[in-house]
């Protein structure tokens, strides 16, 4: 099962930056792959992490339906990212000043999550660098997938 995993916890004053930036209220987002979720966090680049280490009260759930084939696409990408850097240039420069601007070997959490999915054949039509953990979680609860 692939669910995205909003984060909606206490967090930091970074936390509470993007969510004031994004008009929301998620600053982090995971895709999650059956018990792993994977990810790119600031001061560690991608990773992944075991569940559960979610509090579950400091998280949203989104379900996304896909095949066993687009499943294992989408986790064998995760995979190879692992130990990318955080984007920190991609945040400032697409998130806040709007610019367009993709490292090929950098990411942050929404455009991580958004390129997972474009990996695994959904969601094309999004752009992963303007793709905010607030954005994303919007478009997705608005346009569900169907089980291909």
């Amino acid at each position: 099962m692939v669910k995205l995993a909003f984060y909606k916890g206490p967090g930091d004053l970074f936390d509470k930056g993007i969510r004031l930036w994004t008009w929301g209220t998620y600053s982090h987002v995971e895709v999650m792959i059956d018990d792993v979720a994977f990810s790119s966090f600031p001061g560690v680049g991608t990773r992944y992490l075991l569940y559960p280490y979610f509090k579950p009260q400091d998280w949203d759930y989104v379900e996304i339906p896909m095949d066993s084939v687009a499943q294992a696409h989408l986790h064998s990408w995760c995979m190879s990212e692992m130990h990318c850097d955080y984007d920190w240039a991609g945040v400032w420069l697409c998130q806040v000043l709007g610019l367009t601007r993709q490292s090929k070997t950098k990411w942050f959490c929404s455009e991580f999550c958004t390129q997972a999915l474009r990996i695994a054949g959904l969601y094309k039509e999004l752009t992963p660098h303007k793709m905010s953990p607030n954005g994303l979680y919007r478009y997705v609860t608005r346009h569900p997938t169907v089980n291909k």
